[in-house]
This record gives C-alpha cells, structure tokens and sequence, in this order.
C-alpha cells in the first residue's frame, strides 16, 4: 500500500464513524483516479501499517476475503480535477445470493379483530353439511362419521347439542386459533345418537352466542358378524 489522501468510514454509527483500510489497484503504481485506477475498501478497520504487499495482492484469498467494496471513477475533463475534497457516500444494495437463508414465520400474522368485528362474524357460522344425510365429505372411513361447525369467530368456544326434546346430547369445546370444531354423531356417553332434528347453541366466549338448527340422518347399520 501505498499513502494516498484516501480515506473511507464506516458510518453506520454517525456517532462514532470507523475508518476502514482503503488500497488502490493500478498498473502504473500511482492514484490518478482515472478509469485505470480502482479504489478499494476493505471491511477492517485502519491500519496504517498495512498489510497487502505491492503485487498479486488482488489474487490473495485473504484481500478478497477483506474487500468490501471495488469501485472506478471516470472523473470528465476539468482543471479543477482534485483541487477540492470530494466526499462520496456509498449505500450498498446486497442482492441475494445463493449463500442467503431467509426463515419466515406466520404464526403471529393472525388478524387481530374487534369485538364488532368478531360479532358480525357470528353470522357466518355454520353446521356442515346440513342436513347430515348419511355421509359427508370430511369423512375417511365408513365408521367415523364427521359434521363440523366452521366460521367460529373467538379463541374460546363452547357448543351444547340439544335433542328436539331439549336434552343435552353433547357439548364441543376448543380453546385454540382453529376456527372449527368437528363432531363424531355421538352423545356424551359415546354411543351413536339417533337419525332426526338437532338445535346447537354455539358460545363463542367475549363475542356472542348462535343459535343452530339441523337434521342428521344416520347410515343404515350393517351386522355381518354375529
């Protein structure tokens, strides 16, 4: 290296701006600032000893390893040419590269809603399929019948299954972000409840409550072993 009036900051702090080892690459061995002339920054901080020797410095794997930055000035013509400071601020943009590993999560992406909002969401709760006839298209085996509340607006949510005689047949509860609950056409004591006229009461906790009303007809039950 060679002294030159050369000189380049780290101003990532404005505060407390750190001088950076700057180099110069020119056949001719001299700073002319033309377009022979490349200005190098490194990465590390001044050192005024330096450490790159005169030749082959651009081949050595630790300057390549240092170099921040490797620029060229066409200055045009004028006999004002370094008669006065110039001052360059450089604000890189980093491309990606093959070396660049990005990790995205969305768990804390979830809309945050309002009271109102989530009350007008009760509106578009819903028992599906209703009616219930025989199978449904949640299900993947003959024996695991499957109806589920969808459009639950609220974390918490409780739903009572009533019978038309107004008996308690089951109660579904989630306390998660899932916004349905799924429900296996079995009564609380885990047998399968009859084929007909079914109303849930669906509490969806802070927000409000929604009454429902639908059929479930049963498939034919089928006893081949004896």
């Amino acid at each position: 290296m060679k002294p030159v009036k050369l000189q380049a900051f780290d101003i990532t702090n404005p505060e407390s701006p750190e001088q950076l080892n700057v180099a110069f690459l020119n056949p001719a061995g001299v700073i002319d600032f033309t377009t022979n002339t490349q200005i190098v920054v490194f990465n590390s901080l001044y050192n005024e000893d330096g450490f790159y020797g005169p030749t082959g410095a651009a081949q050595d794997s630790a300057f390549k390893a240092d170099a921040y930055i490797i620029c060229s000035f066409n200055p045009i013509a004028d006999s004002l040419l370094l008669a006065n400071p110039l001052e360059i601020t450089i604000k890189p943009y980093y491309p990606n590269s093959d070396v660049d590993v990005f990790r995205i999560t969305g768990q804390n992406l979830k809309p945050e809603l309002t009271t109102d909002e989530a009350k007008g969401l009760l509106e578009d709760v819903k028992v599906v399929p209703n009616p219930y006839f025989v199978h449904s298209l949640y299900e993947t085996s003959f024996d695991t019948p499957i109806l589920r509340f969808t459009h639950l607006p609220s974390r918490r949510v409780t739903i009572r299954i009533f019978n038309l005689a107004g008996q308690l047949v089951n109660v579904l509860e989630k306390d998660d972000e899932r916004n349905e609950l799924q429900w296996n056409l079995k009564n609380s004591a885990g047998l399968k409840v009859a084929s007909g006229m079914y109303i849930a009461h669906v509490r969806a906790h802070g927000v409000g409550d929604k009454i429902l009303k639908f059929m479930v007809v049963q498939r034919e039950e089928r006893i081949d072993r004896f």
